[in-house]
């Protein structure tokens, strides 16, 4: 593909994503009875109306989509990022809201001798609901089986509360872009710690304590709903030990692998982006490295 078609297939991209994007309105909460005062409550409504997004208090003022977007873009530019592969996502019933581009990809060769590739990238997200603040983040997406996880220690000076005072911040978001690309090499360096470390089945089993609660040690304690989940998360870990080798990195892809692939839930992209499949990611990351030290 030359340069001239890369650009215009970006373009056509950011053009369908802007026209994907929509308005959110402030609008005060009013009982309608006679006597009953109105609280100083909110509710934020997409433009076109329907159910509230959220119910906030008066100092919560929503980053619009398409003012934090265009920003988002114009500091892709001074990246490396594909503009054909950004993407947006909406979560929670549109509740928040995701944009994400590409920005490298990192690999090794893992225990197994097998090609370990993983793209690294940027994401910005906002939520309407009062909880979710604005940030950019790095995540990982490795390839061998298409497991996602946002990437540890990686919300930068641009995380900050939606309101009123914390508006014009979104303009230093190319300052934080850079800071972020600056780590990405530090947590390749990451990956890699992690694909040398070895683990034994005391080792798993201290693991998934940690991660998920419990163990194969204590399975006839278990409930049934449970038992299902560990049997499921060790299938998971016996897979990518398969591919992986019994590491580390073959670990935390075992949880991965369960919560991209196996976990029950509603939605995916809600599940390992802002539901307990987010948390479990974060969770075996974090007990990995603390093993790994």
């Amino acid at each position: 593909m030359n340069i001239l078609e890369n650009v215009t297939k970006g373009n056509a991209n950011i053009e369908a994503i802007k026209g994907e994007l929509f308005d959110v309105k402030r609008l005060q909460l009013h009982p309608n009875l006679e006597g009953f005062n109105s609280p100083t409550a909110f509710g934020i409504y997409k433009g076109t109306g329907g159910n509230a997004l959220g119910v906030v208090g008066k100092d919560f003022e929503p980053t619009q989509p398409k003012v934090l977007f265009e920003a988002f873009e114009n500091c892709l530019y001074d990246t490396d990022a594909n503009m054909s592969e950004v993407e947006y996502k909406t979560l929670k019933d549109e509740k928040k809201i995701l944009f994400s581009a590409p920005i490298k990809t990192v690999g090794f060769k893992n225990l197994k001798g097998l090609n370990d590739e993983s793209v690294i990238s940027l994401n910005l997200q906002t939520g309407f609901d009062g909880k979710t603040k604005t940030s950019l983040y790095l995540s990982m997406m490795r390839m061998i089986c298409t497991n996602g996880m946002k990437a540890l220690n990686t919300e930068f000076a641009v995380s900050f509360k939606n309101t009123k005072n914390n508006v014009g911040k979104v303009s230093a978001l190319c300052d934080d872009v850079t800071k972020a690309m600056n780590q990405t090499d530090d947590l390749e360096q990451m990956l890699i710690h992690l694909n040398s470390v070895e683990v034994t089945q005391t080792k798993v089993d201290e693991f998934l304590k940690k991660v998920v609660g419990y163990n194969q040690k204590e399975y006839n304690e278990l409930n049934t709903n449970k038992r299902n989940v560990l049997d499921a998360i060790n299938s998971s870990i016996a897979l990518e030990f398969g591919r992986t080798g019994s590491t580390l990195w073959g670990l935390v892809n075992g949880i991965t692998h369960y919560t991209n692939h196996v976990a029950n839930c509603k939605d995916r992209n809600d599940y390992i982006l802002a539901d307990n499949g987010l948390k479990l990611n974060d969770k075996a990351q974090k007990f990995a490295l603390e093993m790994a030290n």
